[in-house]
Parts: C-alpha cells; sequence; structure tokens
C-alpha cells in the first residue's frame, strides 16, 4: 500500500469520482495501493506466514506515478513507471506464494504484468472517459511515493486479512 502523503490524493480523487457517480473504490474499503499477485483461491494461514516475511525481508518500494492508463473501458489507472526493485518485489511474491494459490490470474504473470494503482474499474466507455478526465484535472502528475505495507486481501467483498510494514533493508 502507498504512504499516507501519496494515498492522500488517490483517496481524494476516489471521492471526486464517487461525487460524479463512480463508487467503486471509495466504497470497497480498500488503500490506495499496487496489486502483485492474484489467485481464486489462496492457503490464507501459509499465505499470512509468506506476507510476514516477505515484509521482514523488504524496505520500502519507492514509486513513481507519471501518468494516468487505462485497460480499455472497464478501469483507469495511474501507471507506475517499472523500477528494478518494483519487479524483483513483484516476482518474489510471486515465487513464494505461487505454491499456496489455485487459479493464478494470468494478468499478474510475469510477463503479463502491468503495475497500477487502481482509480475507477467496472466502467463503461462514458464511465471510463469520466474517471480519466477526472483523474487529470485533479491529480498532480508524476506523483511521488513509497509502497509501505503489504497486505493479504480477499476480494468482493473486500477483506483484509493480514497487513504488514516493510521493515527489510
Amino acid at each position: 500500500t502507498l504512504d499516507p502523503a501519496s494515498a492522500a490524493p488517490v483517496r481524494a480523487l476516489w471521492q471526486r469520482l464517487a461525487t460524479a457517480g463512480i463508487r467503486v473504490m471509495a466504497d470497497l474499503g480498500v488503500d490506495p495501493h499496487v496489486s502483485l499477485a492474484v489467485w481464486e483461491a489462496l492457503d490464507v494461514e501459509r499465505a499470512a506466514a509468506a506476507v510476514t516475511a516477505l515484509a521482514g525481508e523488504t524496505a520500502p518500494v519507492g514509486v513513481t506515478f507519471p501518468e494516468v492508463r487505462a485497460f480499455g473501458n472497464e478501469a483507469v489507472y495511474l501507471w507506475p513507471a517499472p523500477s528494478p526493485r518494483l519487479v524483483e518485489l513483484q516476482a518474489r511474491v510471486q515465487a513464494r506464494l505461487a505454491p499456496l494459490g489455485v487459479g493464478a490470474s494470468a494478468h499478474y504473470a510475469a510477463a503479463a504484468w502491468v503495475p497500477h494503482c487502481t482509480l475507477a474499474m467496472d466502467l463503461d466507455l462514458t464511465g471510463a472517459a469520466t474517471a480519466r478526465a477526472l483523474a487529470a484535472a485533479e491529480l498532480a502528475l508524476p506523483l511521488g511515493g513509497r509502497l509501505e505495507r503489504m497486505a493479504l486481501v480477499e476480494f468482493r467483498p473486500v477483506r483484509q486479512r493480514l497487513s504488514r510494514p516493510l521493515t527489510g533493508r
């Protein structure tokens, strides 16, 4: 998840989008984040131990979001310029947790992964255009920040199972 200072403008945009009728991110109850892996099912107890260990081995990761992009008309996101540390972290998470999961999302395989911080999703053509326009008007880019916590989250409905600070060197 993002540090509080860089998360603040994302949260503010989520609220602005909610006012415009695009409520998903404001209503989900998640923190602004960059997703590293997704599975249909995961051994939560073993995954919690793995995430705790990974967080203890990992120092906070600097990120810079230079632009807003979209996955078609379905989602609008902040794109972080991929850094070697971010790419390496995603690979480590995948390697550590893959044996504990079933139904890995192909979108998070190393060759396919697009790092992103979701601004709006479950959109149609009009919603995507609105989300992009509001993001362009509201966000001062590039937005710099740090990934400071690692979390294990069930999705839809959202249920945070574990969150640990990144404390490694």
